[in-house]
Order: C-alpha cells, then structure tokens, then sequence
C-alpha cells in the first residue's frame, strides 16, 4: 500500500485509529536519512473487543519539506482489516 499526500496519509491513519483503538508501536532498523528512510516496524493492534493483531513490516517515508510526503507500507494485508468500519 503506498499513500502519497497528506489527506490520504491522514485517512489510512484516522480508520487505522478507529478500527484498532488500542495501538503500541515499536521502530526497530532504520535504513536511510532525513529524506528518505526504511524503517522496520513492530506493532500490536487491539481491537474494541480486546481481539489483538501483531503487525510487523516496513515502512518505506519519504520527506517532503518539514512534512511526511510519502509512505508506503508493507505487511501481510490479511492480518489488519480496515474495511470493517469503526
């Protein structure tokens, strides 16, 4: 999945918030610089029903001015699912 833009970053990330309330992220490796950088990521969703979703993968940002640009994000798209509505 690649967002490009703020409103689009901004969207996957307010249906991220609603569907998995509860979210604890750890970063591990980061490979790049200021502009443009692999991170690898660790997370755990919880659901509002308690259900948890361990979620790793890597995110891929690239920076435009003082502001996220781009990210494009790589996991398994079955483990997460965001079309559930809040």
């Amino acid at each position: 999945m690649t967002l490009t833009g703020r409103e689009q970053i901004r969207e996957y990330h307010a249906r991220s918030a609603a569907a998995y309330p509860g979210l604890e992220v750890r970063v591990g490796r980061v490979h790049g610089d200021d502009d443009v950088a692999a991170l690898e990521r660790h997370a755990r969703f919880t659901g509002p029903s308690g259900e948890v979703v361990p979620l790793d993968g890597v995110n891929i940002m690239r920076r435009e001015g003082d502001k996220i640009g781009a990210l494009t994000a790589y996991w398994r798209e079955s483990w997460l699912h965001l079309d559930r509505g809040p």
